[in-house]
């Protein structure tokens, strides 16, 4: 014999079953519409100092050569495309009071650089270079060097690379410290 305890509860597991089996046929409530705005930002460059070896004068003419990891993010999300250029001024040192320099637009391949390595931090395809091999780094004010390319729907996102320079130093060279200006650009387009 079921107690009206018992029954009141075996209903009630009953009635909680069947509603729960009638909401759960009634199916979704609603589809809902939704959207996201998506805006570009301007492209962006990290270029950390270029650092050279130490040079030891031996009475010839000698070479340093320095890199540093660089990264280029393209977040505008145009796919048009864009490129990296790259100038320096002479390398300027004053050594006792005196202002020394060591050349670069002599035209003589004094300051070269070479791109060592391009990888894909996030985004699609990366960027290229023409550099294949140490090619002279132009003088301010004339046309900068195109050192990375990205093709048209390429290049969107974020990307490091390893640019080696190589400095010749003269052997009439005054020891000392010497710095250089190297500009890196963004520009628009392939």
């Amino acid at each position: 014999m079921i107690g009206s305890a018992d029954l009141r509860r075996r209903t009630l597991a009953c009635l909680t079953a069947t509603a729960i089996a009638v909401v759960g046929a009634v199916g979704p409530v609603g589809a809902e519409s939704t959207s996201v705005t998506i805006t570009g930002a301007t492209p962006a460059s990290t270029t950390p100092v270029i650092t050279f070896d130490t040079v030891t004068l031996s009475g010839s003419d000698t070479t340093t050569t320095g890199s540093a990891t660089w990264s280029v993010a393209d977040p505008r999300g145009t796919g048009a495309g864009w490129n990296v250029t790259v100038v320096s001024t002479d390398f300027i040192g004053t050594i006792d009071g005196v202002v020394k320099t060591i050349d670069i637009d002599a035209g003589n391949q004094d300051l070269l650089v070479s791109i060592a390595s391009i990888a894909i931090s996030a985004g699609n395809a990366a960027p290229t270079t023409t550099i294949t091999s140490d090619t002279d780094v132009p003088f301010s004010g004339a046309t900068p060097l195109k050192i990375l390319s990205a093709a048209v729907d390429a290049g969107m996102g974020s990307y490091t690379y390893v640019p080696t320079f190589t400095l010749e130093i003269p052997t009439s060279t005054v020891a000392g410290t010497y710095a250089a200006a190297v500009t890196v650009t963004i520009n628009a387009g392939p």
